[in-house]
């Protein structure tokens, strides 16, 4: 998977290297969801409240620059959706022999986690001017620097680590590896905070970097059910690309909610 067509090892592209192509793999069955169902197709309408609920995503991001929050008030509420998008991300950032062995809060803080720090990480250097001919040495501010040399993922990120490439196939193989990515992800993610510029989806760089994204001119589709989350045949799942965002969305209990953010069509 990627996130777009970067001619650089950006610092997004190695954060998402991490994560291997596992978001888009099957896994086991978690039972019966909750989300609506219907027995004709889906409108015009509804195709339309997809989007707006997308654009009402991207506009509560760019408020609050916080991932924890648009998960909270906007992601499905069924535990075991829930479950199984953190399951299929976690699942690609760790080792094999470490999979399976991290309790549900451990794990739903690695999702929480990373997906703060890719799209921190992403729309800053979207907001960078000509980022894809840059490396992150040149562009992240002097003090994401000095927090990313302190560990072996952020010296991956910035090329300093030759052990990078053994990181990127194989994912973090041991506790302390994975909370030594915990820490640095809520340092790296509050100060690249502070240095967003405002109105980070209405800049000139970002406007320009966003056209790069392999989905970014994809039309709304929709979806027979999704197995991947066990939603049945008979319920729509709308893929709504919006600039860096590309959505996965249902029906739950009479109210669209984001079922996943993917990272490839």
């Amino acid at each position: 998977m990627g996130s777009g067509t970067m001619r650089t090892r950006s610092l997004a592209r190695v954060i998402l290297a991490c994560s291997f192509v596992a978001v888009m793999l099957a896994m086991p069955a978690l039972g019966r969801t909750r989300v609506s169902q219907q027995t004709s197709p889906p409108s015009a309408t509804q195709l339309r409240q997809a989007e707006q609920m997308a654009d009402r995503f991207v506009r509560r991001f760019g408020e609050t620059l916080d991932f924890r929050v648009v998960y909270r008030e906007m992601f499905v509420r069924d535990a075991k959706l829930r479950h199984r998008d953190i399951e299929l991300l976690t699942d690609g950032l760790l080792a094999k022999p470490f999979r399976g062995r991290l309790d549900h809060r451990t794990s739903a803080e690695t999702y929480l986690a990373f997906m703060s720090t890719f799209y921190v990480g992403w729309l800053f250097e979207l907001n960078v001017r000509d980022v894809y001919h840059k490396e992150p040495a040149e562009y992240l501010p002097r003090d994401v620097l000095r927090e990313a040399k302190k560990t072996p993922f952020g010296r991956c990120i910035l090329h300093l680590d030759p052990n990078c490439e053994t990181m990127d196939e194989e994912g973090f193989k041991t506790r302390r590896e994975l909370n030594e990515f915990l820490r640095l992800s809520r340092r790296v993610s509050n100060l690249l905070r502070r240095h967003m510029p405002k109105r980070p989806f209405e800049s000139h760089s970002y406007k320009t970097n966003v056209r790069e994204i392999v989905w970014n001119n994809q039309t709304p589709e929709v979806f027979d059910g999704d197995g991947a989350f066990e939603i049945a045949n008979g319920t729509p799942v709308y893929q709504i690309a919006r600039g860096m965002f590309l959505f996965r969305i249902v029906n739950e209990k009479g109210k669209l909610r984001v079922l996943s953010l993917i990272f490839a069509n």
